[in-house]
């Protein structure tokens, strides 16, 4: 490993201010990123190799130079070291050798047949039907194709969704931050060609240098550091929050960062002020909805009528915005049964949801518009090159090949391996427990006997509604598996996924009893009786005894010249995804596998006994494909999925029952029943139930569910039996608990 160092100075410009990097390893057309700081120094660890460096400033300007990396070696990047707009990069006017002018103009072929289409929302007074979007002509400014990328600046085009597309380019749509000029970027990355992007990215960058140095803080890895420095950064967002009259896009920001941080005392009364003053920002809502969800007693009347604001303007710019968004519907809904209308804005998001990419800054999910999707569609749309808006970015459409101008090209869909499964065995140096709004997950710092440090991310909510995870815990786990692991402390081992290694599969592992595994909330006051403190209580019991813990998933990392977000060790580096990884439902469907199921094992040496645990979410099933891991439901795809049958106080209407469309497509309950122990029948809602959607139904009338033990059976509209379950009287819980039926009979 050598180590790059890059000097930026641009004059003029505030000294550390925050650059994005890309780095083009010319052997392999690998693109690492970083972020430069303006007047200091940045150390980046590469692989021996030639290197095209290029930073990439607010103004669009690309500042670039060749390094050769077989050394440690420096490059200083200034205004004199411009790329030229509009036309390639000449590579021996810029110093490169033959052999690296070959290697670049290689990278050319993957933008083969790439386009753009601009669209605009077209509804008003928040209908939504399939024609709500509407085609707007743009041309891209300044298109400048070079090898590696291809960039181009936009005006006007602020709230817009762009979609991009091409022969290798899944296409995905990126909802346009609130601003008058705006510089594209579309690159080849080194990401898992089987990763949402599928090997691409798409950037958009404003002239705001204030809000694109927040953004690059709080989301690309270097929230920890910010939070050291967090006076400076906080009062530059607070800052921005209160300029909200002449910078709305600077205050969205800056309002995302303090909700991010908790800074709530910073944010004052201004996100209410933000949301009145620009209706039409869906952003600027959003933020008093997060600061509604992060008070104490949030006004439920105010958040319902945010929701409203919000969805009427439109689609968030902002993935934190979606994220916000989504989860105060969720948790607005079973305290608003009643309500048609948010129902609608529920069912109206969820595809958004479910073809998001999550990871992003920007709202960016695959399909178009009016049709987001989860499966990976390339190429032209309908109508090639004669569809409504759509501009080339690559060549001239006369010289595009084989490209089809009368349907769409899909990829194949298949089942997507987890990719790096394998197990983490090391001791635990340090935990933390993070909220469950923004930050789902409870975080161990471990560390090996080689002293490299990782991070354990273990999800205590889902995105996916429902949003509780089921759990089991074995206190004296007994399985031959144990004798399969490799040795205490050994750091990162990959895995097969396949029987006979010590690759875990719940269902054909023969783990655990599935219909043990229980519900607990992720945060509740009290001890012990949450999944945060249960996995606390056996990581602190890990620490004190120096026991050895085995930790299951998919490996990240390690991160070059970046921090870990959340302890702060170099390099970034760890393994998530620890729970249950088939079967699943939504946008996740594809990353379905058998034998790549997560878990935590910790061994107690002075105990002879290994304690396991084990989580999987509610959305997923249990019948799944030997094959592909995904779900193989057979028949009706409704099952019953969870019920409250000893509701808290005298109030029988309050006990329910919760029901889960486990298909890709919407089922019409209109006539369908359920029925209780004493065939007493509850008619369902006459409305179609969304894939991958719940539904949760009040018991009324004469229909009953005994608190001593019963049975509900799911009937269709010709009365016959789709599902049913059973519980005994040690099941019901005596305090409001909800009873999980994991596996249908």
């Amino acid at each position: 490993m050598s180590s790059l160092t890059v000097l930026l100075h641009l004059p003029g410009a505030r000294e550390g201010a925050v650059v994005p990097l890309e780095i083009l390893v010319l052997d392999t057309g690998h693109i690492i990123h970083a972020l430069a700081r303006c007047g200091m120094v940045t150390q980046v660890d590469v692989k021996a190799a030639s290197l095209y460096v290029q930073a990439l400033l607010a103004d669009g300007q690309v500042l670039t130079a060749f390094a050769d990396a077989h050394d440690d070696t420096h490059v200083t990047l200034t205004p004199q070291s411009a790329a030229s707009q509009g036309e390639r990069l000449s590579m021996k006017e810029s110093g490169a050798t033959e052999n690296e002018s070959r290697s670049l103009a290689m990278h050319d072929e993957p933008y083969r047949g790439a386009w753009a289409r601009l669209w605009k929302p077209a509804w008003g007074g928040g209908s939504r039907p399939e024609d709500a979007w509407k085609v707007a002509p743009f041309e891209p400014i300044g298109l400048d194709s070079q090898p590696k990328r291809l960039q181009w600046r936009m005006a006007e085009a602020g709230g817009c969704v762009l979609q991009v597309g091409g022969d290798a380019i899944v296409r995905r749509c990126v909802v346009l931050p609130p601003a008058a000029d705006i510089t594209v970027t579309l690159t080849r990355t080194i990401d898992d060609a089987q990763d949402f992007d599928a090997g691409y990215a798409v950037r958009a960058h404003t002239d705001d240098e204030h809000a694109e140095a927040l953004l690059a803080y709080s989301t690309a890895g270097e929230l920890t550091a910010a939070q050291i420095i967090a006076q400076h950064y906080q009062d530059l967002a607070e800052g921005m929050l209160y300029s909200k009259v002449s910078n709305p896009l600077g205050a969205i920001v800056g309002g995302y960062y303090l909700l991010r941080s908790r800074a709530l005392e910073r944010m004052h009364d201004w996100p209410r002020n933000l949301a009145d003053l620009y209706p039409r920002l869906p952003d600027a809502a959003i933020i008093r909805i997060g600061q509604l969800l992060q008070s104490q007693t949030p006004d439920q009347s105010e958040l319902r009528s945010r929701i409203h604001q919000a969805v009427h303007a439109g689609l968030p710019s902002y993935t934190d915005g979606l994220r916000w968004l989504y989860r105060a519907t969720d948790l607005l809904l079973p305290l608003e049964r009643n309500d048609e209308e948010l129902q609608a804005i529920h069912r109206w998001l969820r595809p958004y949801a479910d073809a998001a990419d999550w990871d992003a800054i920007l709202t960016c999910f695959r399909g178009n518009p009016a049709q987001p999707t989860v499966k990976p569609y390339t190429g032209l749309p309908q109508n090639g090159w004669a569809a409504e808006g759509i501009v080339p970015l690559s060549g001239s459409p006369q010289n595009q090949g084989q490209a089809d101008h009368s349907a769409p090209v899909r990829k194949e869909e298949r089942s997507i391996p987890l990719g790096k499964y394998g197990v983490l065995a090391a001791r635990v140096v340090d935990r933390r427990r993070e909220g469950t709004v923004d930050a789902p997950h409870y975080q161990i710092h471990l560390r090996d006997s080689q002293g490299t440090d990782y991070r354990a991310a273990i999800n205590v909510l889902s995105y996916t509604p429902p949003s509780e995870l089921l759990y089991i815990a074995d206190d004296d786990f007994r399985h031959p598996l144990t004798a399969l692991l490799p040795p205490p402390s050994s750091g990162w081992t990959s895995l097969p996924s396949q029987p006979g290694t010590a690759s875990l599969d719940f269902i054909r592992g023969n783990l655990f009893d599935p219909a043990q595994m229980r519900i607990l909330p992720p945060e509740l006051p009290g001890s012990d009786n949450e999944l945060v403190a249960l996995l606390d209580h056996y990581v602190q019991h890990a620490i004190k005894n120096q026991a050895a813990v085995y930790l299951f998933g998919r490996r990240f990392g390690p991160a070059a010249n970046e921090p870990d977000r959340v302890f702060g060790f170099m390099p970034g580096n760890g393994v998530h995804d620890i729970h249950m990884n088939q079967g699943n439902s939504g946008s996740f469907r594809n990353e379905s596998g058998v034998y790549q199921d997560g878990g935590l094992l910790i061994h107690m040496p002075t105990e002879s006994r290994w304690v396991a645990i084990f989580l999987a979410f509610l959305s997923q099933t249990w019948h799944t494909d030997d094959i592909t891991g995904r779900s193989a439901t057979g028949g009706e795809p409704v099952r019953i999925f969870a019920a409250l049958v000893n509701a808290v106080g005298p109030a029988s209407e309050a006990e329910s029952i919760t029901l889960f469309n486990a298909s890709e497509t919407p089922v019409d309950l209109t006539g369908w029943h359920l029925a209780d122990q004493q065939s007493r029948l509850l008619r369902l809602p006459s409305e179609p139930l969304a894939a991958g959607a719940t539904i949760t139904v009040p018991a009324t009338g004469a229909f009953e569910l005994g608190n001593r033990g019963g049975a509900i059976t799911l009937l269709d509209p010709s009365g016959v039996k789709v599902d049913g379950v059973s519980y005994t009287s040690h099941q019901a819980p005596t305090d409001g608990g909800i009873i999980a039926f994991t596996a249908p009979s």
